[in-house]
């Protein structure tokens, strides 16, 4: 556990860090750490948009499968993103 999300939890939350937990919940204790609010939103944004992407309610519903086919898709977009830039946008 880092040393931030560490410091961010209190003991009891710490004595039940093995319950199921809301991924707002731990992405919200996790944003707490961090002191740049241009930060917070950018995690904020893209932590939110993998998890809805994903359907999962619980950090424990994540699975390996899961997030390497959301990975998997990250990549495609970005290649595509790239290509489309260096081939000047029109495709070809």
């Amino acid at each position: 556990m880092s040393r931030n999300l560490a410091h961010a939890m209190s003991s009891s939350e710490l004595a039940t860090a093995s319950d199921p937990v809301c991924w707002r919940r731990a992405l919200k204790t996790f944003l707490d750490t961090l002191s740049s609010p241009r930060t917070v939103r950018a995690y904020e944004r893209a932590v939110t948009e993998a998890m809805e992407a994903m359907e999962a309610d619980l950090v424990a519903d994540l699975t390996p499968p899961m997030l390497a086919e959301y990975r998997a898709g990250l990549v495609a977009r970005l290649s595509f993103v790239l290509a489309m830039a260096t081939e000047g946008g029109d495709g070809q």
